[in-house]
């Protein structure tokens, strides 16, 4: 290995970044709210929204009380829950993305 590198005095030189010519403060993009882009703990914090998940998907309320769960609140949309169970949740997590649009029209249906 010492052979191999012997020669190249740079070879283990991290490389050379420059700073920034200019800051421009971070901007958070609109985004539409849904099963699929929203994790279950934004859900779960819109008063409007949480009654809507529990109509379609009850046993959501039993699952984010789980020992240990709460740190998957913000890391995992309703969408990755529902790989998880055992039966197709599409038309359902559809069901919700419909209800939440016309609760969030602004916003727009979620893809």
């Amino acid at each position: 290995m010492i052979a191999a590198l012997a020669g190249k005095e740079d070879a283990m030189d991290a490389p050379l970044y420059h700073p920034a010519a200019a800051y421009a403060v971070p901007t958070i993009l609109p985004y539409q709210i849904g099963t699929r882009t929203c994790t279950i703990g934004e859900l779960k914090g819109l008063a409007a929204a949480w009654p809507i998940v529990l109509k379609h998907m009850p046993a959501v309320q039993y699952i984010v009380q789980a020992p240990g769960f709460e740190k998957q609140l913000d890391n995992m949309t309703l969408a990755d829950l529902a790989v998880f169970s055992a039966q197709d949740n599409s038309a359902t997590l559809d069901a919700i993305d419909d209800d939440l649009a016309r609760l969030f029209p602004n916003k727009g249906r979620a893809r």
